[in-house]
């Protein structure tokens, strides 16, 4: 479903989906008379708050622990302790290799020198060592390059670009997570197509739809201390999910949204953005509430409660925050960007561009239109049942196998 919708980047593939994709094998490879070979696994984001990256890697972890891989054995290196539930020694065991060197000298030194004792290498996070000496792969939820690039200092994004690129073109194989990141992957990093292959997320549990609405409502109210209506935005608040815009259309809509709507923005704020002050000019001081970090749980709980769920971002990768708001049968409200052609484009309402005007418009339209909030949320749901943790866990493992074996 879409208003105003502009013609499709070069290189995607419409109406490219999880199911018509070529991907991966769906089932790791028999172990049977395999040779012995252990895996490593870069687990330097575990040891932060729980978001994209961290919580990918974590339900791999979670799902290779109990089923049948083909490796004699895996090991997770931190740089710190962190919970790991998720940890079966022998099979998969965590280790901490302590030191007080930050991620970036931790990764290029410690990991190095400890991984190269394993045989193959998984950079889960975009990157993979300096001088690893061995066979790697590297995953890669998105290109941030060009017209996309996030602002900051020029040496840090210029060191953050390097990495990648670098990694990808050492890495025997790069997983990425749609159509999308492969197109990018070789228009910014000249990555050679036939070493890509495509693993999309999953999505489940706790996020999922909440039959008992009187509990949720319960649960909605322990985390906003109000019962009101909310749109809700998830994710971090980069440039490229223009939520100054976000933040004007809903004042624009505000005298015309039922009594009390608040919106809530959930995520990290490290590109610096001033929202106290955008609050401040929009006199929504009343209106909004930012929390920085939520559990999973919680968010679920904040998802599953919403009105709707708006994202207007102009680039992604593949977007987890609308898997998990779809998985809840919570409306989306999206900005045209790639991802969309890959199965999402009739499951959300699809704004031509993040315009103040269209914002407030589609605003107001969710808000009074129940017919409407119904019907995308049905089709979310069934959208979102398409993917699941497990189903990545195994293509993830297959590409592993598949380098290791090369």
């Amino acid at each position: 479903m879409s208003t105003g919708v502009r013609p499709d980047r070069v290189g995607l593939v419409e109406g490219s989906n999880p199911d018509s994709v070529c991907r991966t094998s769906q089932r790791s490879p028999s172990p049977a008379n395999k040779p012995l070979v252990q895996l490593a696994i870069d687990g330097k984001r575990l040891i932060q708050a729980r978001t994209g990256p961290a919580r990918w890697l974590e339900h791999m972890l979670h799902h290779w622990s109990v089923m049948e891989v083909p490796f004699e054995a895996m090991r997770c290196y931190t740089p710190a302790p962190t919970e790991n539930r998720w940890a079966r020694p022998p099979k998969l065991s965590h280790a901490v290799l302590a030191s007080p060197l930050p991620p970036f000298l931790w990764e290029n030194l410690v990991l190095r020198r400890a991984a190269s004792r394993d045989d193959i290498l998984f950079g889960a996070s975009y990157t993979i060592p300096l001088g690893y000496p061995k066979r790697a792969v590297v995953s890669i939820q998105g290109i941030y390059e060009g017209p996309n690039a996030e602002p900051g200092p020029w040496w840090q994004r210029y060191r953050f670009s390097a990495m990648y690129r670098s990694s990808a073109e050492r890495a025997a194989l790069v997983l990425a997570n749609s159509v999308s990141t492969k197109n990018d992957l070789i228009e910014y990093y000249g990555i050679d197509p036939s070493k890509i292959r495509i693993v999309y997320q999953g999505v489940g549990a706790p996020f999922g739809w909440r039959e008992d609405r009187k509990r949720l409502a319960t649960d909605v109210q322990a985390i906003t201390g109000r019962v009101d209506p909310y749109f809700l935005f998830v994710g971090k608040l980069s440039v490229r999910r223009h939520v100054p815009e976000l933040l004007r259309a809903f004042s624009e809509a505000l005298p015309r949204l039922p009594a009390g709507m608040r919106l809530v923005l959930v995520g990290p704020n490290h590109v610096g953005l001033p929202l106290r002050e955008h609050i401040a000019q929009t006199g929504l001081d009343a209106h909004v509430l930012y929390i920085p970090h939520l559990e999973q749980e919680k968010l679920a709980a904040l998802y599953s409660g919403a009105t709707a769920f708006f994202l207007p971002t102009t680039h992604e990768g593949l977007s987890a925050t609308i898997l998990e708001a779809m998985a809840c049968g919570t409306p989306v409200v999206t900005v045209e960007h790639a991802p969309l052609n890959e199965g999402f484009r009739e499951n959300a309402l699809v704004l031509e561009a993040p315009d103040v005007g269209l914002l407030r418009d589609a605003m107001l339209r969710v808000a009074a239109e129940a017919p409407l909030r119904d019907e995308l949320s049905a089709k979310g749901r069934a959208c979102a049942a398409r993917f699941s943790w497990r189903r990545t866990a195994e293509e993830t493992m297959a590409a592993l196998w598949e380098a290791a074996r090369a």
